[in-house]
């Protein structure tokens, strides 16, 4: 057990468990981890946030209130639908256009062949478009792989092969960087204006910027 609560205390003190040099001094971890409001199991003792929750907030959610993250994106588009979703600098979208615009992408990626399940890449910052494709691709029945857009053409390489991705959505500014690795990839990217005979697509971003 005691193993345990070091490997635990080291990894969130950045330290291995070699360079616990005594149990006196993992029990120090362990009673500082306390007080910070962890047990030793990494079980929270103390949820000292809650004093920051504005009122109204519950301090638990229901985790069986819905079935899926679908069924919460439905219930939120029809009731929520005239209200902001996001907001990214002077631009927002609401609820309904979200719901509108999600669908519109979901239905064009299903349409290029992807089977249920396919993992689909997303490589943009935290721009509009970002909870948009991110949401179509789960409605349209895809696994999404988020990736880092500062990538260099190495990690991305290594990240779309270890996840097995077959489609990415990026944004337009980055695509230098794909280009550098999509034959050595399964990855599929259209560029309609360009090379009408690739398959999926980066231009969806700049699609819904409009």
């Amino acid at each position: 057990m005691l193993r345990h609560q070091v490997s635990l205390c080291a990894a969130r003190h950045e330290c291995s468990p070699s360079r616990l040099h005594s149990a006196a001094q993992a029990r120090r971890v362990i009673e500082q981890d306390r007080k910070s409001g962890f047990s030793a199991g990494g079980n929270i003792v103390n949820r000292f946030w809650l004093q920051q929750y504005p009122d109204g907030v519950p301090a638990d959610v229901d985790v069986h209130q819905y079935s899926s993250l679908i069924e919460l994106f439905e219930e939120s588009f029809a009731t929520f639908g005239d209200r902001k979703a996001a907001i990214c600098m002077d631009r927002a979208i609401t609820y309904g256009e979200l719901d509108e615009m999600s669908a519109a992408i979901g239905a064009y990626l299903q349409s290029r062949g992807l089977a249920r399940g396919a993992r689909v890449a997303v490589m943009m910052p935290n721009v509009l478009q970002n909870p948009v494709v991110l949401t179509a691709g789960l409605r349209a029945g895809y696994t999404i792989v988020n990736v880092n857009p500062l990538y260099t053409p190495r990690e991305l390489e290594h990240q779309l092969k270890d996840s097995g991705a077959e489609a990415i959505v990026i944004l337009e500014n980055f695509a230098t960087t794909l280009e550098k690795v999509l034959p050595r990839t399964r990855s599929r990217v259209d560029l309609p204006r360009k090379n009408p005979d690739n398959s999926l697509h980066w231009s969806v971003a700049s699609a819904i910027a409009g």
